[in-house]
């Protein structure tokens, strides 16, 4: 096996190994998510997830300054890890300031309501 096969395989290896954690991720949620509403009802799951907004406004918070801040470790260790070109890391790195202004807008139209408020005042 060459160079170039070797990579294409653990490249591959990487994204399915992302894909895995992913969907047993999003299955767990779901699961719980199904339990809960199923054990206490769902008006107990509707206001437990209401009173826990400040708790995920945190953790989103937290997220949103560990991606931009540590964009280039990242991108150093995934470039060393998949052996990725100068030319590539440099477009991953440049991609950092893009990837922080989406994550401010939908941030903004989709967790704070922004879109739905336009949408109830225009319906109104």
């Amino acid at each position: 096996m060459d160079t170039n096969e070797h990579l294409k395989t653990k490249k591959n290896i990487a994204l399915k190994f992302m894909m895995t954690v992913f969907a047993v991720g999003v299955f767990m949620i779901t699961l719980f998510v199904f339990l809960v509403s199923y054990i206490f009802g769902y008006d107990v799951l509707v206001q437990k997830v209401s009173s826990a907004g400040t708790v995920f406004a945190l953790w989103r918070l937290f997220m949103f300054i560990t991606i931009v801040a540590g964009w280039n470790y990242w991108i150093e260790q995934l470039s060393n890890w998949m052996h990725l070109s100068a030319a590539k890391k440099t477009f991953y790195l440049n991609y950092r300031w893009r990837l922080a202004l989406w994550l401010l807008v939908i941030e903004a139209l989709l967790i704070q309501d922004v879109l739905a408020d336009f949408f109830s005042l225009f319906i109104n």
